[in-house]
């Protein structure tokens, strides 16, 4: 396992919110109009290795993104990472996704876009999440014990899910915009 780059190469454009407290270590590029919460962990282990998040992605609180390659983890456009979400150690992650609360996604995984993992549902391994794939857990429980622990998974052809996750995330990033700059310390840019 790589040792982690002691110090951060973090790039903070002018039109991002990167709050003071989260941890970002490692070489990390950040979209334009992206929010990144206090709390939030973004490590890039190999000193080879890039996180680059695209443009409008929203990482909540206590989201952790560990890249643990000498490549670039590539985060599409538009993405929501939920309070608590662990994703380590995944090769892409597409346009349009939402990991809710809690949920883990960890292994040689592709992600692709308009998916949802829903809360606290871990998926992990070597796969390819297709498009438009909502992951769910199910848990069946008799007598206080559990019976079956699995993951569900639907895919669907329809885009509805993704016209309304863009819907909301533009009012949710809007928000963000307005409440979060006078409500916490911010990283300075270092672009213009």
């Amino acid at each position: 396992m790589a040792t982690p780059p002691a110090t951060s190469t973090a790039v903070v454009t002018r039109q991002t919110i990167i709050c003071q407290d989260c941890e970002l270590v490692g070489n990390i590029v950040v979209g334009e109009g992206s929010v990144l919460h206090p709390k939030c962990s973004l490590v890039a282990e190999d000193p080879n290795g890039k996180i680059q998040i695209g443009e409008n992605c929203i990482i909540e609180e206590l989201v952790s993104i560990v890249h643990k390659g000498s490549g670039t983890l590539k985060i599409g456009n538009n993405n929501l990472f939920e309070v608590g979400c662990k994703i380590e150690g995944v090769k892409e992650i597409g346009d349009e996704n939402v990991f809710e609360p809690k949920c883990e996604v960890r292994g040689d995984i592709t992600v692709g876009s308009g998916c949802t993992i829903s809360a606290a549902t871990v998926v992990n391994g070597e796969t390819q999440i297709l498009d438009n794939t909502t992951i769910w857990r199910q848990r069946i429980v008799e007598n206080e014990k559990t019976i079956q622990d699995t993951n569900k998974i639907t895919s669907s052809k329809h885009s509805h899910s993704r016209e309304a996750h863009m819907a909301i995330h533009t009012r949710h990033l809007e928000s963000l915009w307005k409440t979060l700059v006078n409500f916490h310390h911010l990283r300075k840019p270092d672009v213009s």
